[in-house]
């Protein structure tokens, strides 16, 4: 698990295979193989937590402004992560347990929030929310769902529960 705060007006860049880097930039040894994270920070105050258990989990994270907050953990096999946070004071709040789930995030604006989890086997989230204030929240239990999600303007707010 790691946590990377921006806290000043320059890019910061992290990638790691398998782990994040110990202070002197050595990779730890972990026993969950093929697990790899990018993760871009460009603007002030931006902040990603990451954790990833099991095997050939994958999450890129792009965030680009003032104060973005990405937690992202992601157990399992396969599972995919891609997140993009443009403008301000986004909020992402995402889990993966299970294998080869799929999540696509774009927050675009001002205080968007989005809360996603996935709990089984091949799930995936498309979201979207362009504007100021919006609100998704999703749960996805089982096999096999998917759920895709645009929202474009302000104060917008969608829940889903999806389960079988």
């Amino acid at each position: 698990m790691w946590l990377l705060p921006c806290c000043l007006a320059l890019s910061c860049l992290a990638h790691a295979s398998g782990g994040f880097p110990e202070p002197g930039g050595v990779f730890p040894e972990l026993a969950n193989a093929g697990n790899d994270a990018f993760i871009l920070q460009n603007g002030s105050h931006n902040s990603a937590l990451l954790e990833q258990t099991g095997t050939f989990n994958y999450a890129y994270a792009e965030q680009v402004g003032l104060d973005q907050a990405l937690e992202l953990r992601q157990f399992g096999e396969g599972n995919l992560a891609q997140v993009l946070q443009d403008g301000e004071a986004q909020l992402a709040f995402l889990i993966q347990d299970g294998s080869y789930n799929s999540i696509f995030l774009s927050q675009t604006g001002y205080g968007n929030t989005a809360s996603i989890g996935q709990y089984g086997s091949y799930h995936t989230a498309n979201v979207t929310q362009n504007g100021n204030h919006n609100l998704v929240e999703i749960s996805q239990f089982g096999t096999g769902m998917s759920v895709s999600v645009i929202q474009y303007g302000d104060n917008n707010v969608g829940r889903i529960i999806q389960s079988n």
